[in-house]
């Protein structure tokens, strides 16, 4: 028998060094009526036995008897124990082993399991991988499961009718048997799936039950399960084999729509023939109209958005497939496709847009614009609505293809008039329509008309006219006739406020409301103002303490002639100069009480702008004023002294006479502190007045100078305004001690051994020190300022500093002493956490120990 090829993803079974010879078939695209073939021949000189299909047995519990390159003769075989048993490996080796136990593999119920009638007589069959095993002039029959179509699996067992037939799951099937009931071979599951498609398209395929399908299915089912057939008997169904062949290797064929998703236009007929339609029926269909459909041809039309159509493969019986036995007969099986073919294409309709942009008369884009969208012009049904953005803008998607879509505007942005114009498009397809509109801005005007209190026009009052937000929007001023007007005002409300009146009126404070609400509408406002009249106010007081003082003063118009002469009260030191009206005026200061200095400016001027307003006018006169500046520097380099707090007293019958100690416990006049420059002053002090300058304190690194000095300030004249008393004052620095200790760099003991250190000054001066007993030198030096140590010679046995040491006596440490731990490091042992000291002893105490291990060694010998 020649083996048919149907599909790049079909088997052949074959064995290594054999010649193959096949035949192949296969339509034309568009002409399916012929069928067409040819033949040729392959020579398999190697099997690839590491396929990833392959099946591996697994030998856990079982005790291997033999193996085998290929399988032996029958008569090899017959030669082994009947409870052992042969199995055929994929990759073409036999083992026979010894199981570790039978069992069977029972899913459900039992079935029965008869033959019927002979499907064909005196057929010859082998099998594959050894043609020892072989069959000759055997008759082969139906075979009904339950009353189910069945197949054989097993051709070379006799026996295959019984009551008492197990099932077993294909999936879980893992052997077949071969002639002799111990030799077993392992069924891929690619031979399953193929068996399963046999069994799909063969006999119980649609238009498929007759003898020669049956015989046919059988054929395929045997073949790919590794037998050959010299004969198929009496009965040669060759066409039949050829056609399930030809479903077979169709079965993974698909229209080129599949899972596609199409975009149409409404009303559109798309031809969806294909090929593989052959093989295909509809499954479902909406929003479709089928046109025509016969074998390969298939046109629809498509009448409804996301239209979609959904095909299934022509099969047979879905389902799970099972195998029977009862261990002794031969498997027989019921075999189904686990699942079917399915295909499927949607449709939706082709899109188009509008984009509509709003703006107004002036080129403002408008947001807040309302739309309306409908399929008709008298706007029954609404399909869409919109509002513009931001920009203006405002976007209809997703609109059909052709279709004619009216629309009109519905509510208008604030301060425009409405466009109730109904407009259309008519929808492209994958095309945006852009429309622009155009709102005109209301606008108005206002009329202002202004009088005084007797009716009387003014002239020149000026306003500005706002917006909500109080920023100006325009300014408008009345002409002779009182009136002003102003230009074109938008849509909206607004304020009127009077920032500029006639002269000698009040101004009006208030705002006045008002909207522009009405396309060219003028709002008018007549709006009153008062004349304005005042009092000027004078007050007179000293400018030290605000005492009040006589003065006299006399009042001129703007034109500076006189029109008075006023006294303040000696009491209150006020006059009032009443009903003053709207205008200029000029007050001078002509006269003032003594011991005070008439004014550098004497002159004030008076505006009256408001009516019923009284202008208050203070003039203040100083008192001939005395200053004590002090200059406090240090007496070492005639530095300033900053920080130095100074008190100042008033020389009276009791202090005139106090010690420095009882002095600075009375309450001063006055205390102040130097600033950075040394300086500081004792301003407004009186004249003709003696007066107590102590240094109460001074700051660190200084000694306190108790000196009282007494300061007499005198009177010089009316016209110098103060007398300045300077002093010059000086400190002598404080004492203060550093104290270095020798340390011990590891241990930190203190180091009593002979050395020298050396202090030096800022400018290099050596400062003379004494070396105590204890590893400890003083040295007594003025504070404020950075000395540096210096080792001029180490203690014995100790490696000299590295560098020198900086002591800083600007630092305050509270007790005037600095503590300087200068640490140096043993020279000659290593270092052990032991002083040079330490180290000695612990030498003296080791060799006493030497001597007494010495001295009871022999007293020992002895």
């Amino acid at each position: 028998m020649i083996p048919a090829v149907h599909a790049n993803d079909d088997e052949v079974y074959v064995s290594e060094n054999e010649t193959v010879d096949f035949e192949v078939t296969y339509y034309l695209d568009g002409d399916t009526t012929t069928l067409r073939q040819f033949k040729f021949g392959v020579e398999v000189s190697e099997l690839d036995t590491d396929s990833t299909r392959k099946l591996e047995f697994t030998d856990e519990g079982h005790r291997i008897i033999a193996r085998y390159e290929m399988l032996p003769d029958r008569e090899v075989l017959s030669s082994f124990s009947e409870n052992y048993q042969i199995i055929a490996m994929l990759d073409g080796s036999v083992i026979v082993i010894e199981p570790a136990s039978r069992s069977k593999q029972i899913d459900h119920g039992n079935a029965v399991v008869q033959v019927g009638e002979v499907l064909s007589y005196n057929t010859s069959f082998y099998w594959r991988d050894n043609p020892s095993f072989y069959w000759v002039d055997i008759d082969i029959t139906e075979v009904t499961i339950n009353g189910q179509v069945g197949y054989c699996l097993e051709p070379s067992i006799l026996n295959v009718s019984t009551s008492n037939g197990f099932p077993v799951s294909l999936k879980k099937l893992q052997e077949l048997r071969v002639m002799e009931s111990r030799l077993k071979y392992q069924i891929s599951e690619s031979q399953k799936t193929h068996i399963q498609r046999i069994a799909n398209y063969g006999y119980t395929f649609e238009g498929h039950q007759t003898p020669d399908y049956r015989w046919a299915t059988q054929i395929l089912i045997l073949e790919a399960l590794g037998w050959n057939f010299h004969t198929y008997g009496t009965r040669n169904p060759q066409r039949e084999i050829r056609e399930i062949n030809r479903l077979i290797a169709a079965h993974d064929d698909r229209p080129v729509w599949d899972r596609t998703q199409q975009t149409v236009s409404v009303g559109e007929v798309i031809d969806l023939s294909d090929r593989t339609l052959t093989d295909y029926s509809i499954r479902s269909q909406e929003g479709l109209e089928v046109i025509e459909h016969s074998q390969s041809t298939l046109r629809v039309k498509v009448v409804e958005n996301n239209a979609q159509l959904s095909m299934v493969k022509k099969h047979s019986e879905l389902g799970e497939s099972y195998v029977y036995s009862n261990g002794n007969t031969q498997q027989a099986g019921i075999l189904k496709l686990d699942e079917a073919v399915n295909v499927a294409v949607r449709f939706n309709f082709k899109k188009g847009s509008i984009a509509i942009t709003k703006t107004n008369d002036r080129g403002s884009v408008l947001e807040g614009v309302h739309y309306v969208f409908s399929d008709s012009p008298t706007f029954e049904t609404i399909v869409a609505k919109g509002t513009t953005d931001t920009m203006g803008m405002l976007r209809i998607e997703n609109l059909e293809h052709g279709q004619r879509i009216y629309y009109k505007e519905v509510k208008e942005a604030p301060g425009h008039q409405l466009d109730d114009t109904v407009y259309y498009v008519d929808i492209i397809a994958d095309t945006t329509i852009y429309r622009s509109h155009m709102n005109p801005v209301i606008t108005g005007k206002l009329r202002v008309i202004k009088h005084g209190e007797n009716e009387e026009l003014l002239t020149g009052v000026a306003f500005e006219i706002m917006n909500r937000s109080e920023e100006c929007v325009a300014i408008v001023t009345t002409g002779a006739d009182g009136t002003a007007i102003s230009n074109d005002l938008d849509y909206g409300e607004y304020y009127l406020k009077e920032y500029e009146t006639a002269e000698g009126y009040q101004i009006l404070e208030d705002k006045i409301p008002f909207s522009i609400t009405q396309p060219e509408e003028t709002v008018s406002l007549f709006i009153k103002n008062d004349r304005i009249r005042g009092s000027i106010e004078i007050f007179k007081v000293s400018e030290a303490d605000e005492v009040p003082l006589v003065a006299t003063f006399r009042l001129y118009d703007a034109d500076m002639r006189p029109m008075g002469d006023y006294t303040t009260d000696s009491d209150s030191g006020k006059v009032i100069i009443e009903n003053l009206p709207y205008g200029q005026y000029f007050i001078e200061e002509i006269a003032v009480e003594s011991p005070y200095i008439l004014g550098s400016n004497p002159i004030q001027i008076v505006e009256i702008s408001e009516h019923l307003k009284t202008y208050p006018l203070v003039f203040k006169n100083e008192k001939v004023q005395g200053e004590i500046h002090v200059y406090k520097k240090d007496a070492k380099n005639n530095t300033p002294i900053s920080g130095v707090t100074f008190a100042l007293y008033e020389v009276n019958v009791t202090t005139q006479t106090l010690p420095y100690e009882s002095l600075i416990k009375q309450l001063a006049f006055v205390e102040v502190k130097t600033d950075q420059y040394g300086f500081t002053a004792f301003p407004n002090l009186d004249v003709e007045k003696s007066y107590l300058l102590v240094e109460k304190e001074t700051i660190y690194g200084y000694m306190l100078d108790k000196t009282i000095h007494t300061i007499h300030v005198p009177y010089s004249d009316p016209k110098t305004p103060n007398v300045v008393i300077e002093k010059n004052l000086l400190n002598n620095r404080r004492s203060v001690q550093i104290i270095a200790t020798k340390i011990d760099g590891v241990s930190e003991d203190i180091i009593d051994l002979p050395h020298q250190l050396e202090l030096y000054d800022q400018s290099g001066n050596l400062i003379a020190g004494k070396l105590q007993h204890g590893g400890i030198t003083t040295w007594t030096v003025d504070a404020l300022e950075v000395y540096t140590l210096k080792e001029i010679q180490p203690p014995e046995g100790y490696r000299p500093l590295d560098e020198d040491i900086t002591v800083d006596t600007r630092v305050d440490k509270g007790t005037g002493v600095y503590h300087i731990q200068v640490r140096n490091d043993s020279r000659d042992l290593p270092s052990t956490g032991l002083s040079i000291n330490n180290q000695r002893i612990a030498a003296i105490v080791a060799a006493i120990g030497v001597i007494l291990c010495i001295y009871v060694r022999k007293r020992t010998l002895r």
